[in-house]
């Protein structure tokens, strides 16, 4: 995600991959969070809860949850 590179498609497919796999009201949590991928996703269709890791913020664990079909 850093370096944007030819990676980054592949990283973004598996990401959006996983997310639609799951079930109403299932969860993807993960660590660090990739706030760039998690704000463009849809708040209709997945809740994003972030937990602060209070030494690195940038290594904050998030849980995404499917809320609709």
């Amino acid at each position: 995600m850093i370096n944007q590179d030819a990676t980054l498609t592949l990283y973004t497919e598996k990401y959006q991959e996983i997310l639609n796999s799951l079930f109403q009201g299932g969860c993807f949590i993960y660590s660090p969070s990739v706030k760039t991928i998690e704000q463009a996703l849809d708040g209709a269709s997945y809740s994003v809860t972030y937990f602060p890791n209070l030494d690195d913020r940038n290594l904050d664990t998030v849980c995404i949850r499917k809320i609709s079909k």
